[in-house]
């Protein structure tokens, strides 16, 4: 496969296994995109996962399943809620050596023209998108840059290690595996994502590559405060940037142009 255009990406298909079989990656730089992502799938299979695009109602099960180390499935990636449509989510899932689920991360674009990010968490259209939100739930993020954030957005989160798996350092590869494809797929130019405080101060945020931290969301069940935190974000520019430097410095090891070989990479 020869990748020309610098700004596009024609059929990585496939790139690197089952996690890349079934995308049509069309923006941001492919030199760089290539190399992470050959070096991350990589590096999650030799610790013990391998990766594949699956879909929400494995997650969905797999959460139910999990609930007492994962918590609450967020609405917008819950197929109980309601139906997620196939071209603005990607479920990514990571199966061990049985075939279990052992990992996932999944993302999902919004489309935020003539309103903004604000906006859409105060309606609660960001967690309910296809359905109506229940009465008593409310959310609100008093961010200044949430207040103009407008045009294609991603939001990324459903991020879940199985507790066996743990201490493998799988987050800060697969929070990044994740933002990359959507950024190559959907040609977004900032993705998001909300965090409890803690994972802000003592750095875990800042392992998942994002490059910004404000202390300013909430969400109100029956008006009481049912979680408050940070809201996390990165440009596509910062990402592209940041893949690079982590390729280079937390990837390395293996033969990537063996890899490319393999796969038809040119």
């Amino acid at each position: 496969m020869i990748l020309s255009n610098a700004k596009r990406i024609d059929a990585l298909t496939p790139l690197a296994g089952p996690l890349l079989q079934r995308l049509d990656l069309r923006h941001g730089p492919p030199d760089i995109l290539t190399n992470f992502l050959l070096a991350a799938e990589r590096v999650v299979r030799e610790r013990g996962a391998t990766l594949e695009i699956g879909n929400f109602d494995d997650m969905a099960r797999v959460n139910a399943q999990h609930y007492d180390s994962w918590g609450r499935l967020v609405t917008m990636f819950d197929p109980r809620v309601a139906p997620i449509p196939a071209d603005r989510a990607i479920c990514i899932i990571g199966r061990d050596s049985a075939g279990d689920i052992a990992v996932t991360q999944a993302t999902r674009l919004y489309d935020l023209a003539g309103t903004t990010l604000a906006l859409e968490v105060a309606s609660n259209r960001l967690f309910y998108p296809d359905s109506r939100p229940p009465p008593h739930e409310r959310c609100e993020v008093t961010a200044t840059s949430a207040q103009t954030l407008d045009g294609l957005a991603i939001y990324s989160g459903a991020l879940w290690i199985r507790p066996d798996f743990r201490r493998r350092n799988l987050s800060p590869v697969l929070a990044r595996i994740g933002r990359s494809l959507a950024f190559a797929l959907h040609g977004a130019t900032i993705a998001f994502s909300f965090a409890r405080n803690e994972l802000v101060t003592n750095g875990v945020a800042a392992g998942y590559g994002y490059k910004h931290f404000e202390n300013s969301f909430r969400r109100f069940v029956a008006d009481r405060l049912d979680f408050e935190g940070s809201y996390l974000w990165a440009t596509d520019r910062e990402t592209f940037a940041d893949i690079e430097q982590f390729t280079a410095t937390e990837l390395a090891g293996g033969s990537l142009s063996d890899a490319k070989k393999q796969y038809g990479v040119i």
